[in-house]
């Protein structure tokens, strides 16, 4: 299997060559040992003064026995031509020649066929460990761990290969038209953790293990190929999810590793702001906080590209305002807080509206207090609060409702006119947006 050496460097051998120098800048020791006083017994009373250059040059060169210090070997006055170059030499580069595109392609090629050797063989592991009802031994889950470590290699040399800075542009598309990226996810990394997840708690030791590798693959990746930049930042926030979801003996490490994938996953969202599936992984890492965990699963449902499953994972958020319809009985939630909650619970099951409209009467009542007691706070809070009512407004994209409706219809129409090869008409923008304002007055 070729190496990641072979890529990375210029030249096909995969060696790299450099400058070697010899310095002969140290005294020789016959001339140390024959050094004695006589040598300076025998200065001249006038000295000559030295710069600092002629000085550096002097102690490049031992002098002769009998001559003053300073006095140049062999040189006749006023000829100091070899004391400037002095005695290093400079070795030559050997000659190489770059990497052509047939190796790559060779390289390209083999590694791929590598690859997918070892693909198929850690999914038809991971599909029958799936199946099984044994437990693994340590051995075996350490034979699974090389497996996979086998399979994010082969795919890190692969990108290598195709991204290489000499890559023609076909080249360059093959990890796209093969979806490397998501085949590396999926079968490299995903499908085992869900198998050491599924065995949890006899397999944690080894699930932490993996996770620490691959996301050292992923940060690896992230300097080694940044055309896929995107999906590492997102892959690195997955892994660090993971490895939160798992601690639950030392709060700090998991507070520390909740961080983390949020840091990865609010980069994502700046990179793909259209995106509802990374609302979605915001909002499940803001749990305790209620108010925040509305806040991203309404974006994620009214995002220009929606992450459906939300509607199920925003059930957890909801249900347990749902089962009571009293609530001061959440003492450890502020009263407006669970008020807007229970809310927005009975606005997207669509349930009574006067349950509703007490929950709102509620919210109404405390808003002010509350605004007071959060302080400083309420700067985050108060524009989450405004979303989440704006989502509200929306019927958080569901498909009969006739706003969201009006809505994508008008987006899509943009959508249209920006993508299309004419110079886009701003007045037929401008009127597109005046025919829905009064769609929205007249329907409501």
């Amino acid at each position: 299997m070729p190496s990641k050496r072979g890529v990375e460097n210029s030249s096909p051998s995969g060696k790299r060559t450099k400058y070697t120098k010899k310095h002969t800048n140290t005294l020789p020791t016959a001339s140390i040992q024959n050094l004695s006083t006589s040598h300076f017994n025998n200065a001249p009373t006038n000295p000559k003064t030295y710069t600092l250059a002629e000085f550096a040059r002097q102690s490049h060169h031992s002098p002769p026995h009998g001559k003053p210090p300073g006095s140049l070997v062999g040189d006749k006055e006023g000829d100091d031509s070899d004391a400037l170059e002095g005695n290093t030499t400079l070795l030559l580069q050997p000659d190489t020649k770059p990497i052509t595109q047939d190796q790559l392609v060779n390289e390209a090629k083999g590694i791929y066929a590598g690859l997918v050797m070892v693909e198929q063989k850690a999914v038809e592991i991971i599909s029958a460990r799936f199946k099984a009802a044994n437990k693994l031994s340590n051995d075996q889950w350490q034979s699974l761990i090389a497996l996979h470590r086998t399979l994010l290699n082969e795919h890190h040399d692969f990108l290598l290969a195709t991204q290489h800075p000499t890559a023609s542009p076909a080249l360059r598309q093959l990890a796209k038209k093969y979806v490397m990226p998501a085949r590396m996810w999926r079968h490299g990394i995903h499908s085992f953790l869900e198998l050491l997840r599924q065995q949890l708690p006899a397999s944690l030791e080894h699930m932490l293990a993996f996770v620490y590798i691959a996301y050292n693959m992923m940060g690896l990746l992230m300097e080694t190929v940044p055309s896929f930049r995107e999906t590492w930042i997102e892959c690195l926030g997955d892994l660090a999810r993971y490895r939160m979801a798992v601690e639950e003996v030392n709060l700090r490490d998991r507070e520390i590793w909740s961080n983390v994938a949020r840091t990865w996953y609010d980069k994502a969202a700046d990179h793909f702001p259209n995106e509802g599936r990374i609302q979605h992984h915001l909002a499940v890492l803001a749990r305790p906080n209620i108010v925040q965990q509305l806040f991203y699963y309404s974006k994620a449902l009214i995002s220009v590209s929606p992450f459906e499953n939300t509607r199920d994972s925003i059930m957890l958020l909801f249900n347990p305002f749902l089962d009571s319809k009293d609530p001061a009985s959440y003492n450890k939630y502020p009263l407006v807080e669970v008020s807007l909650v229970s809310a927005f619970a009975i606005l997207f099951k669509r349930g009574p509206l006067q349950d509703y409209q007490l929950q709102i009467d509620w919210f109404l009542q405390g808003l002010s207090d509350h605004i007071m007691q959060m302080a400083p706070k309420w700067k985050t809070q108060g524009p989450e609060v405004a979303a989440s009512l704006i989502a509200g407004i929306l019927d958080y994209g569901k498909n009969d409702s006739p706003i969201w409706t009006m809505y994508r219809e008008h987006m899509d129409t943009v959508k249209s006119l920006r993508n299309s090869s004419e110079p886009m008409d701003q007045e037929q923008l401008e009127l597109e947006v005046t025919n829905t304002r009064s769609l929205l007055f007249k329907e409501f």
